[in-house]
């Protein structure tokens, strides 16, 4: 179980990784957008750091004991961030990469390091505790994209850090099944998407075995789209 100041130093490196990304864009990758089913990297960054603002803003009204709203259609959500920021200035996507993480780290900063723990100390998060669900949001969800915008930018050296990155931070944090199961199925999809199929399967051989949720949708995600016919893969599912 991770202390407040772990969380908080994850949570600071992956941001500093996001300002890198910020920081080597071209003129035209800052200033055009992409496509709604092809986000360039201003986009990227505008869907995490809205990301971050909502969760902060989730966590300001559970701390003055209201619930949430909680959104059951991801999609569409991603899909109005995209088009509310699909025509801003860059200066705008800059201003947010910077409030929003400021925001998150000003709101988990009053919980005690029992009460990031706690799985039940708001019930509308499920069981989940806080720690959780701010690394899965803000730092889990960024690391993803960060690989995806590197790959998609063909600079493999800095997808493979990324990737190397978010493995070394999220076991630092958490040894429980369900957690290390899913920073192995991650590390599997990295691999599939390198075209390093027998170092895919290790780590997903692992994810199926330590979080068995992940053997279903293995078979939809389209980062394995390389081993959906393998047989090799195929069998492990089976296992």
């Amino acid at each position: 179980m991770p202390t407040k100041t772990e969380l908080l130093s994850s949570l600071q490196t992956v941001q500093d990784e996001i300002l890198q990304l910020s920081g080597s864009l071209t003129e035209s990758e800052r200033n055009v957008s992409g496509a709604p089913d092809n986000w360039g990297p201003r986009d990227v960054l505008a869907h995490l750091s809205e990301a971050k603002r909502n969760w902060a803003s989730d966590l300001a009204a559970a701390r003055r004991g209201e619930t949430p709203p909680q959104g059951d259609q991801p999609e569409r959500s991603n899909q109005a961030i995209y088009e509310a920021y699909a025509s801003r200035p860059w200066s705008d996507i800059a201003n947010l990469i910077e409030c929003a993480h400021q925001e998150v780290l000003d709101q988990v900063q009053p919980f005690s390091d029992d009460e990031l723990n706690d799985p039940d100390h708001f019930a509308w998060m499920g069981g989940a505790p806080i720690w959780r669900r701010t690394a899965g949001l803000c730092f889990i969800h960024a690391t993803v994209h960060l690989f995806q915008t590197h790959m998609a930018r063909d600079n493999q050296e800095s997808a493979r850090r990324i990737a190397r990155l978010e493995k070394e931070l999220a076991l630092a944090l958490d040894a429980s099944d369900r957690w290390v199961g899913m920073v192995d199925y991650n590390q599997g999809c990295y691999h599939a998407l390198f075209g390093e199929k027998e170092m895919a399967l290790r780590e997903l051989e692992k994810s199926f075995r330590l979080s068995p949720q992940f053997i279903e949708f293995s078979l939809q995600d389209t980062d394995l789209v390389s081993l959906h016919e393998d047989p090799d893969f195929l069998a492990l599912r089976k296992q």
